[in-house]
């Protein structure tokens, strides 16, 4: 059976900064195997709050269109799927 998400973000979920200055989608997702996922590096290579004016310009990038799009598909990091997957009883 295939894992269906709720999204956590979607639902006004805040945003976290990782202690390296970096937005990512929620503090669930600063654990080692979402860190390390290759295409969760993508969007945290885009994300450095140093390196971006605002954190709406950071979220108007290609990256985070693609990991919002990717999350309405059901597909996303480890810490996503393990955190926002629905319940039976959801």
């Amino acid at each position: 059976m295939a894992i269906k998400l709720k999204p956590a973000c979607f639902q006004g979920f805040p945003l976290a900064v990782t202690n390296q200055g970096v937005l990512i989608p929620c503090c669930y997702c600063d654990d080692k195997p979402t860190l390390e996922d290759p295409k969760f590096k993508k969007l945290m290579a885009v994300s450095k709050l140093d390196d971006n004016k605002s954190i709406k310009q950071i979220l108007r990038k290609r990256e985070w269109g693609l990991f919002f799009r990717n999350l309405k598909k059901h597909k996303g990091p480890e810490a996503c799927m393990e955190t926002c997957a629905v319940k039976k009883d959801d």
